[in-house]
């Protein structure tokens, strides 16, 4: 029996983002277990796409001008993942895959790939779409920018071409080109195809970086494209591209080449009020998440801030907001009471490590003291907090992890953090960490990117792939003990949250 195909002149494609297999430790599973209990806000496992949505509706925007029947989809494998985990208790697999692709017929697709779904998913998915699909198929993301020689070298026969960096305006050069002109590739600039690199093997293809007027003006990302949901949808809204700090392990500044911009590029404040505005009124949004990596600019938070304010007045919103930033920049008791009165509920902050000196080796450029004095200051406003650490820092030792764990352990015990997120170092590709391996604390041990996973959540965790080593390249903890560690970390956290909340029951059947 023929069934009968979904047409579109465009489909983009969100990888599964989670490892292929299921954790099973069962001091892992206890551990998320425990803080899913807990005010837990933030990242979603079924979190879109926000990236492709953002190049979706730039795409159709300006394609309608042409072609008023252009038609865009989106398929997100990493929803269909998680669904399979939660009904069948297992994982997406290329049968699966196979039949979600097969549903479609199109002339260009899009696929966005981070270092670990590159890793694990991109040998199973690329021929999929090649086979079913017999179209142009584009990568683009993070780890495509960053590798985008060897990815166009592996993938040579199946793709043609990596977008460079942000994607909105190459990715619709891309799709006029094929559907409206001569197809010629050969011009886009920030596009690397197999004809560039087979020209030039040493060509460099700088990321295409967009600037304040053009991000201020793009339309509101396209939300109507994701699936028909059951669950709440989470609005990922970004203040700036890029971000202004240097830290080692960050491959945001590898994307952006945020280094050499030393500043993020800001998106005007009502563009992103009426983007929010547009966005609840179409979906009915009841948590934002303000995207941005840190919000480093008082003035300009602040000003959004009071905006917001006057935006959930006007249309009588109630709705939650999640944001992270640093300790030492914009969180004082006044900025506080406008997050509040704006409607954040929770504030994540990069604590890290221990000591000053964990953070120096990082460049994070901060102390220990001020993120300390945040938490406190956020958790005094009203404010519930994320609190986020690394296990095995380039450098560590068993004392210094030691320390890391006497302190998350205070912080919850005290309150001043309500959720901990406890993860592993991952040197991504083109990060500072990875470029520098084995002069700056740490050692490369394992280059598979199927394991660069940081053990932030469920769907993803194991070994990390590199040892800490001393300043003359001696192995301070091996990988295993770093994945030990992380383990004995989450055991701790489990037994102190529980016993908090064992302790506030108590408190509360003896009011």
């Amino acid at each position: 029996m023929n069934i009968k195909k979904i047409q579109c002149n465009v489909l983009l494609i969100n990888p599964p983002s989670a490892s292929d297999a299921i954790p099973t430790e069962k001091v892992i599973l206890e551990y998320f277990d425990c803080i899913s209990d807990l005010d837990y806000l933030g990242d979603s496992d079924v979190e879109p796409n926000y990236g492709l949505f953002s190049i979706a509706a730039y795409v159709r925007q300006e394609c309608k001008k042409i072609d008023p029947k252009f038609s865009i989809k989106y398929v997100d494998l990493n929803l269909i993942d998680q669904m399979l985990r939660k009904t069948e208790k297992r994982t997406i697999n290329k049968h699966d895959i196979e039949k979600e692709i097969s549903r479609y017929a199109c002339d260009i697709v899009g696929i966005s790939f981070m270092t670990s779904s590159y890793g694990t998913w991109a040998e199973i998915l690329i021929p999929i779409v090649f086979e079913k699909t017999s179209v142009h198929i584009f990568l683009g993301g993070i780890h495509p920018t960053i590798c985008y020689r060897e990815v166009i070298e592996k993938f040579k026969d199946s793709i043609s071409g990596v977008v460079v960096g942000e994607g909105e305006e190459v990715f619709y050069k891309i799709v006029e080109e094929i559907l409206y002109k001569k197809g010629n590739l050969k011009e886009i600039e920030h596009l690397c195809t197999p004809e560039k690199l087979g020209c030039d093997p040493e060509i460099i293809i700088e990321p295409a970086r967009l600037n304040n007027f053009f991000l201020s003006n793009l339309p509101a990302p396209a939300y109507d494209i994701f699936y028909k949901q059951k669950d709440e949808i989470i609005a990922r809204i970004y203040s700036s591209r890029g971000c202004i700090n240097t830290c080692t392990m960050c491959s945001v500044g590898s994307f952006f080449r945020t280094n050499s911009y030393k500043e993020p590029v800001n998106i005007e404040t009502d563009t992103l009020i009426k983007t929010i505005g547009k966005l609840y009124d179409l979906h009915k949004i009841k948590h934002f998440v303000l995207g941005d990596l840190n919000i480093s600019a008082k003035d300009r938070l602040r000003r959004f801030l009071e905006e917001l304010i006057l935006l959930n007045k006007q249309k009588n919103i109630k709705k939650s907001w999640w944001c992270q930033t640093r300790g030492d920049t914009v969180i004082d008791e006044e900025m506080c009471k406008l997050l509040l009165e704006a409607g954040f509920k929770q504030v994540a902050i990069g604590c890290e490590g221990a000591t000053d000196q964990q953070l120096k080796w990082i460049k994070k450029d901060e102390n220990v003291c001020s993120v300390k004095n945040a938490l406190i200051t956020l958790t005094k406003t009203g404010l519930s907090t994320q609190g986020y650490w690394i296990i095995g820092l380039p450098y560590d030792t068993e004392e210094s992890v030691r320390q890391t764990q006497e302190v998350i352990l205070d912080y919850l015990q005290t309150g001043i953090v309500t959720v901990p997120h406890i993860t592993v170092l991952v040197p991504y590709p083109g990060t500072d960490l990875e470029k520098h391996e084995g002069t700056n604390g740490i050692k490369i041990v394992d280059w598979d990117y199927k394991n660069f996973w940081m053990n932030c959540d469920l769907y993803g965790c194991g070994k990390p792939v590199y040892e800490t080593i001393d300043h003359n390249g001696k192995t301070l903890l091996t990988r295993d003990q770093i994945y030990e560690l992380w383990l004995e970390t989450l055991q701790k956290v489990t037994k102190c949250i529980n016993q908090i909340q064992k302790e506030k029951k108590h408190e509360v059947i003896n009011q």
